[in-house]
């Protein structure tokens, strides 16, 4: 009975040290964490978009890191395309990689040639491997995922206005999925184009921040969140006093454009890059801290 025993703790052994083995199949050299996303659109036509890590690896605006197969693909108006950046070589080329050299950055998903609904899928035990740059929390994952998407699409018990963790322990959260989510339009319109989504990575903590703020009832409201268009809208629940300021992920102070109303502040983002910023509001009494993603 020795052998069978042996033979088991062999297989468990091997799935622990492969459950997190994920490759990008145009990459001569693979990045040290690879996050793939799956989707399928409403015709049944599928793709893959490869995210990931590497801290020898470059920001887009830099340059692309063939080495991790990130390259220009030019698309057809037939097959189906989720893609992470869209233009270089026209309105047509798009890459399907993107590998970042940290985690503090939004990855940006789109799509092109398809049609709610969507089906998105993602390999849960990712978010448990030692590859990642933050500290183990065993038995609990050391990350968990968070994505926004924005109207009309629509997924039950859930908000475009906050984000879905993705993860398999959640303590805190209204809206969370394990390794799958389907988005449908919202109105049950026919054949309507896919939106966009954005997904981050961050340390485990088991809570969706943006629902905790919600259910805090804060005096003000903040949309779209992400921004898409240039524009965030703040309305506040009464006329008070109010300041706000932005920064980016390193810290600093970024220059906007606000314009006031009565009980309503528009700031203007046209002048920054998409990622991921730290919105502060000071009513005079309180400061208020929100975290907005750009796709500009």
């Amino acid at each position: 009975m020795g052998r069978p025993f042996i033979f088991l703790s062999l297989a468990i052994c091997f799935f622990a040290l492969n459950s997190d083995a994920q490759t990008i199949p145009s990459a001569s050299q693979q990045p040290k964490w690879v996050f793939p996303m799956y989707f399928e659109e409403g015709a049944g036509k599928k793709d893959t978009v490869y995210l990931g890590y590497d801290t020898a690896a470059t920001y887009y605006a830099v340059g692309i890191d063939t080495v991790f197969g990130e390259k220009w693909i030019i698309t057809d108006t037939i097959n189906f395309y989720a893609y992470t950046e869209t233009g270089f070589f026209g309105p047509d080329s798009i890459l399907l990689v993107d590998i970042q050299p940290n985690l503090n950055t939004a990855f940006g998903v789109s799509f092109k040639n398809g049609i709610l609904p969507v089906k998105i899928w993602w390999d849960n035990n990712l978010f448990y491997s030692d590859s990642l740059p933050y500290a183990d929390q065993f038995p609990e994952p050391r990350a968990q995922g968070l994505l926004d998407y924005n109207t009309p699409m629509w997924t039950p018990g859930c908000s475009y206005q906050f984000s879905i963790l993705l993860g398999d322990t959640c303590y805190q959260c209204l809206c969370y999925r394990t390794d799958t989510v389907e988005f449908v339009d919202q109105f049950s319109n026919p054949n309507t184009p896919i939106g966009y989504i954005v997904f981050w990575i961050e340390p485990w903590t088991g809570i969706n921040v943006g629902i905790a703020n919600n259910e805090a009832k804060e005096p003000y409201r903040i949309f779209p969140n992400p921004v898409l268009q240039n524009k965030i809208t703040i309305e506040f629940e009464s006329e008070f006093l109010s300041e706000a300021h932005m920064y980016d992920i390193l810290g600093r102070k970024v220059k906007i454009s606000i314009n006031y109303s009565r009980n309503r502040m528009e700031i203007n983002t046209s002048n920054l890059s998409a990622g991921i910023y730290t919105l502060t509001i000071n009513s005079g009494k309180s400061i208020f801290t929100e975290k907005i993603v750009i796709v500009n």
